[in-house]
């Protein structure tokens, strides 16, 4: 399985009081963010499943995840446009309802292309 995505960086994370200097890598994915393995080790960051939270020296952080729901939107392309292979192309198209970022996949058999688009 592969993932599109770039890095941006060096950024300031800052996680309570605390502020880390590092790279974000950031990739088509529903969550709002992931710290790395390599990040927490860094940090000394302890996992305690039974508790829900994640602890960094005194700082204590919960581990919740807000449940949000699936938005779907259909997409009407204005014109058909073939696009060759391992090429990209800019698509106008309509959505049937507003939405402030979207994943394009496609219908049907094939690989899905996976890009997030902000409006």
């Amino acid at each position: 399985m592969s993932m599109n995505g770039f890095v941006c960086g060096p950024l300031t994370i800052q996680i309570g009081e605390s502020e880390f200097e590092g790279n974000v890598y950031v990739a088509p994915i529903s969550d709002d963010m992931l710290l790395g393995l390599d990040f927490m080790r860094k940090h000394k960051m302890l996992v305690n499943i039974p508790e829900e939270r994640v602890s960094m020296g005194t700082l204590k952080i919960p581990m919740l995840k807000q449940p949000m729901p699936e938005e779907v939107a259909s997409v009407t392309v204005c014109r058909t446009t073939v696009i060759p292979p391992s090429t990209f192309k800019n698509v106008e198209c309509v959505l049937d309802k507003d939405l402030s970022a979207f994943v394009v996949e496609p219908c049907g058999e094939g690989k899905v292309f996976s890009d997030i688009v902000q409006s």
